[in-house]
């Protein structure tokens, strides 16, 4: 009985320790680390720590915060948070950049040729910064979403992503897009 109570306890204060750690937050500020490129991978050294051979770049809030709370990792384990990238030199600023643009690539739709339903999906032709661009997606109102007055995403049936700017686009198309949400 005494035995199952102590087991009991050290499973809590185990969890517990483990909700500690999962919660611990570690910023990076500049000097904190060192990052390089070699080769298309790009490496981040922590002096007087360990090296990590790929790092990849993730946005905490990547709707709002495109220079915030930038969370660098080395697949799944996370190094540590960029809170804000502007108080870095303008090499580390253009390398964890290139690391986000690989991430979050999402070409923005500049004009609306054609969009037709068929089946209980939809077609869009569009032309896009990167490009005409055939974009199929599942029904209309799974796949247009508003994420800020005048800004919306359309997410094709693969999970890509097109962005749309109501103010960049022709009347037309910017009346039809909010006719339709």
């Amino acid at each position: 009985m005494i035995e199952e109570k102590l087991s009991s306890v050290e499973s809590a204060a185990a969890r517990s320790k483990a909700a500690d750690e999962a919660a611990h937050v570690r910023y990076l500020g500049p000097g904190d680390f060192e990052i390089f490129e070699d080769g298309g991978v790009y490496r981040l050294t922590l002096p007087d720590e360990c090296s990590y051979v790929r790092v990849y770049a993730f946005l905490c809030f990547p709707l709002t915060h495109e220079d915030e709370y930038i969370s660098l990792r080395d697949g799944e384990d996370e190094i540590g948070i960029v809170r804000d990238l502007k108080e870095f030199d303008h090499a580390t600023q253009t390398m964890i950049r290139e690391l986000l643009e690989r991430r979050y690539f999402v070409p923005r739709i500049t004009k609306m040729i054609s969009t037709k339903q068929r089946y209980g999906g939809m077609t869009w032709e569009v032309d896009t910064d990167r490009g005409i661009k055939t974009v199929i997606t599942k029904g209309l109102h799974e796949a247009l979403t508003e994420n800020s007055p005048g800004r919306y995403f359309v997410t094709d049936t693969d999970g890509n992503r097109f962005e749309i700017l109501i103010d960049e686009i022709r009347p037309e198309d910017a009346a039809w897009i909010e006719s339709v949400v």
